[in-house]
């Protein structure tokens, strides 16, 4: 009885190969070795591991976004796609001439005709400090607002969403397009920095316990902005906060692990 480590061909003959000049039968000699089979187990253990879900720390809260001096340096204008040559300098709410929402945290406008201005909320992360869902309740609230203003205009607004998108920047956000109605140009003019008439496109979104609005107006009565654009934007600004803020002391949030 085979010992089931090796056995010859069961086509061939038994006995020592011919000595003389003529070769054997076919396989004469040969042996096929049997491939010890791996333990079962060790296959059922492997497929069986318990992968469990492991949710990473999304970092922590940002103290500041720093200036716009150090958010907006030459070098990253120069690569944003955007006409014109911007000069992006801190302003106060109010100054911009556009409506002042909620108190940002820092507010940066194009020096030469305010066509694009960047606004950060740096929200305080002992309020949520586990998940920074009051960041993204933000975000979501103001996508409610352009939700409600596909179909309304009234004297504070005197524009209609005609976009809006999902915005796959920092932890999510949306990206809109606004344009008055014809009839309502004239009140948009007013509400709009230096007479732009085309409308305007925002990029809203969150990183961490930071908030961001990038606002656009195109260029002037030339061309009109367009989500693509601010899309990009708000892409690399997100991109760029954890270069330029600077970080709190955080602790993670329980169940999760450092990346």
């Amino acid at each position: 009885m085979s010992d089931g480590t090796e056995t010859p061909d069961s086509g061939s003959a038994a006995g020592p190969p011919d000595s003389g000049s003529g070769a054997g039968p076919a396989g004469a000699g040969i042996a096929r070795h049997k491939v010890p089979v791996i333990a079962g187990a060790v296959v059922a253990g492997t497929a069986a591991l318990l992968v469990l879900p492991v949710v990473l720390h999304p970092g922590d809260p940002f103290e500041d976004v720093g200036s716009c001096e150090d958010v907006f340096t030459d070098e990253f204008v120069s690569g944003l796609p955007l006409d014109g040559d911007l000069m992006m300098l801190e302003s106060e709410p109010g100054e911009s001439g556009l409506p002042e929402r909620f108190d940002p945290t820092l507010i940066c406008v194009d020096a030469a005709d305010k066509s694009l201005v960047a606004e950060f909320f740096v929200l305080d992360p002992a309020e949520d400090p586990t998940d920074y869902g009051a960041a993204r309740d933000m975000v979501s609230t103001r996508r409610g607002i352009a939700e409600e203003t596909r179909s309304n205009t009234d004297e504070e607004r005197p524009f209609r969403t005609t976009e809006l998108e999902d915005l796959d920047a920092g932890d999510g956000g949306f990206t809109a397009l606004y344009e008055p109605p014809e009839e309502l140009r004239g009140d948009y003019a007013e509400w709009a920095p230096d007479s732009f008439r085309n409308g305007h496109a925002t990029a809203v979104f969150s990183l961490r316990n930071v908030v961001v609005q990038v606002t656009s107006f195109g260029s002037g009565d030339l061309s009109a902005p367009s989500r693509s654009s601010v899309e990009r934007v708000a892409e690399d600004l997100a991109e760029r906060i954890p270069e330029t803020g600077e970080e709190g002391g955080g602790s993670p949030p329980e169940n999760t692990v450092e990346p």
